[in-house]
């Protein structure tokens, strides 16, 4: 009973970096009122590598809802 399971949906910027990179995703949804942070590897350099990632491999990133309807969405 040890059966593969295929996840239908990631959640967090690292999981989505993670799996962008190695070819598992085909399109991501991202929130449009994400949190700022004044960091290295803040929010800002995260969702600029994000894009450049995206664009570089094909992966079409579409800017939708923010993040409490994203979330309802997840959840069904």
């Amino acid at each position: 009973m040890n059966q593969s399971v295929n996840k239908r949906y990631l959640v967090g910027l690292h999981e989505v970096m993670k799996n962008l990179k190695i070819g598992e995703i085909k399109m991501i949804l991202l929130a449009t009122d994400l949190e700022k942070v004044d960091s290295e590897r803040g929010t800002d350099e995260v969702i600029c590598n994000l894009i450049q990632t995206c664009r570089r491999m094909g992966v079409p990133l579409v800017f939708a809802f923010d993040r409490y309807r994203l979330g309802c969405l997840a959840k069904y």
